[in-house]
């Protein structure tokens, strides 16, 4: 069953539109939150190719494109990411989003988007890869 988050927060994010932000102190390798993922495929409507996931993560050669639900698609963007996503250990079409340090209140929670997005985003301004 899945619970939702305790502490993370939706806001604004300076020059990010919307981000994921810790309410409470978050230890190294602690659980931010469970997401329960909606198969799209791999033709991604261009509404949602900013949201979409490859599925299993972290194969280059991704089966199909998920949306993770909860806050798993406002997480931003960071080189220097603090929380990385998993595929849920012996539970299918869920994401683990992890701590990978300590997290601060008031700290944004960024992941690693990794090079296949960047691949296919190649029309997002400012960010060179």
């Amino acid at each position: 069953m899945l619970t939702p988050p305790k502490k993370i927060v939706v806001k604004q994010s300076p020059g990010k539109g919307f981000g994921v932000f810790a309410t409470d102190k978050i230890i190294k390798g602690e659980l931010i939150e469970r997401c329960y993922c909606i198969t799209i495929g791999n033709k991604i409507p261009n509404s949602l190719e900013n949201y979409a996931f490859s599925y299993p993560p972290g194969n280059e050669e991704h089966n199909f494109s998920v949306l993770p639900l909860g806050y798993g698609s406002v997480y931003n963007h960071s080189d220097e990411n603090n929380a990385h996503w998993i595929k849920t250990p012996n539970i299918e079409m869920h994401f683990d989003f992890i701590a990978l340090k300590n997290i601060e209140i008031g700290e944004e929670i960024c992941t690693n988007y990794g090079r296949m997005f960047w691949k296919r985003h190649l029309n997002i301004k400012n960010y060179e890869r």
